[in-house]
């Protein structure tokens, strides 16, 4: 009887952990200005949603309009991807950083050859 007792508290436990860890992760928007360019500088953002694909999906944003959406591999740590924005190439390292307390993910964002944020979830 205890057995079984200790193997649904287990169980419970798991799930209750996944249901906290499995909320999309939305990183702060970052603010960022071409060189020669006189318009409003552009709002980068990004979601990270760990209960999609296998190992979760992030998403890259500028002005509210998706412009990546990569899922993330399972067994290596980094990944690249690109996309368009108003005819300017758009890439982004994603790395998944893990410390001896704490793992976060970060997408370094380039707009044409140009840093232009670093997002971190």
């Amino acid at each position: 009887m205890r057995k079984k007792t200790m193997f649904f508290m287990i169980i419970g436990i798991f799930f209750m952990s996944n249901l906290l860890v499995g909320c999309a992760t939305t990183a702060q928007t970052q603010f960022y200005r071409p060189v020669n360019y006189a318009g409003d500088p552009y709002q980068i953002s990004g979601k990270f949603d760990p209960m999609k694909g296998w190992n979760g999906v992030v998403k890259i944003y500028i002005n509210r309009i998706e412009v990546i959406n990569k899922p993330l591999p399972v067994f290596t740590n980094s990944t690249d991807a690109s996309g368009v924005f108003e005819d300017k190439k758009v890439s982004t390292t994603i790395t998944r950083i893990k410390t001896f307390l704490s793992s976060y993910i970060r997408a370094d964002v380039f707009i044409g050859s140009e840093r232009a944020a670093s997002l971190t979830f």
